[in-house]
């Protein structure tokens, strides 16, 4: 029979909530492959680990799972990791899949794999404040609820990080899934190394108040596929903004449109940097500003093609300094410029049969000098 374990106090428990009942602040529990049918409530300042705790969810090789087939609420604060488990078929009629109830610090939720869930993977309030939260290496596949979001985390402050996940919004080949990402407001927050694709409206949206948020080497497809005007892969959405907000080295292609600003927003003075991208390859606008006021720095993006007036179409809007442009995807090794479109005059016979014979005179020249 599976076990479940407090190895800081050396007890085994029959259920993982038995384990939660008669820890401490500060334990680590660590459960056995298996499958459990529990709904789980963390009410303490613990380390909750499966087997695969130190394997990622994404592209690592895992042990034999253990399978969670019911949510976890988070009553407790401060300090509570969850890493290592496999969350399927989890119904969440009345929460989430992982639920934070109110303000939180310091929680890390790492390499889990959450398979054909109803609601989002991991969420907490979107007034509630989450403080250094860490979300890392874990799979998201196949949630079920039209409105529901891969990730929603609000209230983000301290030094936090949302990186290396995957996730994917079909159920049956089908953009089921909302959003992958979203921060109802932020700050000092990195979103970085995530995959992104199949979403019925944004790939990744920040909102609210936001300050000091970098997105970087993300990529993110096939999103926004609802077609609205104003989303798209990642999506701006708050005039609260403070900046600066940083957006750099991701591959956003294959949606509806790259970057795009919510309709109306006022951007004015806040700085927004949209620098080496790859922005090709999105059926509406590369960036789609619908901001009333304020601009988007986008230099130094690629947008399919090194024709100044393609990429001039490719953009709606205000946006400054989309020249110079990548000359190619390569966003390891980026080449910055602008191709020159005004093309060689042409020459008539007569031009060419003059330029010929003036060839032919420097070479005849040059060899006479070679020889004298």
């Amino acid at each position: 029979m599976a076990q479940v374990n407090n190895t800081t106090q050396s007890t085994s428990h029959t259920t993982i909530q038995d384990a939660i009942d008669n820890a401490s602040d500060g334990d680590v529990i660590t459960v056995d492959a298996g499958t459990y049918n529990e709904i789980l409530l963390i009410d303490k300042s613990i380390s909750l680990f499966g087997p695969n705790a130190g394997i990622s969810a994404v592209d690592g090789t895992r042990l034999a799972e253990a399978r969670l087939l019911q949510r976890i609420n988070i009553s407790e604060t401060e300090n509570v990791t969850v890493s290592g488990f496999e969350f399927f078929g989890v119904p969440a009629p009345t929460t989430w899949t992982i639920y934070i109830y109110g303000n939180s610090n310091n929680f890390t939720f790492e390499n889990n794999r959450f398979i054909d869930t109803e609601k989002d993977a991991i969420r907490s309030g979107i007034t509630s404040s989450t403080g250094n939260i860490t979300v890392r290496g874990n799979l998201i596949e196949g949630i079920t609820n039209t409105l529901a979001s891969g990730i929603l985390l609000g209230g983000i402050f301290g030094t936090s990080v949302i990186a290396d996940n995957r996730i994917d919004g079909a159920v049956g080949g089908v953009p089921t899934t909302y959003a992958g990402i979203q921060t109802p407001s932020a700050t000092d927050l990195i979103i970085s190394g995530n995959e992104i694709l199949n979403t019925t409206n944004q790939g990744l949206q920040i909102a609210g108040t936001a300050d000091n948020v970098r997105i970087e080497n993300n990529t993110i497809s096939n999103t926004n596929t609802s077609e609205d005007t104003d989303k798209g892969a990642i999506r701006l959405y708050g005039t609260d903004f403070f900046g600066p907000i940083i957006i750099t080295g991701n591959t956003l292609i294959g949606s509806y449109n790259g970057v795009a600003v919510r309709n109306g927003e006022d951007l004015d003075g806040i700085d927004i940097l949209v620098e080496n991208n790859d922005l090709s390859g999105n059926s509406n606008f590369a960036i789609y500003n619908g901001a009333d006021n304020g601009a988007l720095d986008a230099p130094c993006n690629w947008y399919g093609s090194t024709d100044p007036v393609e990429v001039a179409n490719s953009v709606e809007g205000e946006v400054t300094n989309v020249e110079p442009f990548l000359m190619t995807n390569d966003l390891e090794n980026p080449i910055c410029g602008v191709q020159d479109t005004e093309p060689l005059p042409a020459m008539d016979g007569t031009k060419k049969a003059a330029l010929m014979l003036i060839v032919l005179g420097l070479v005849v020249v040059l060899g006479y000098r070679r020889m004298a």
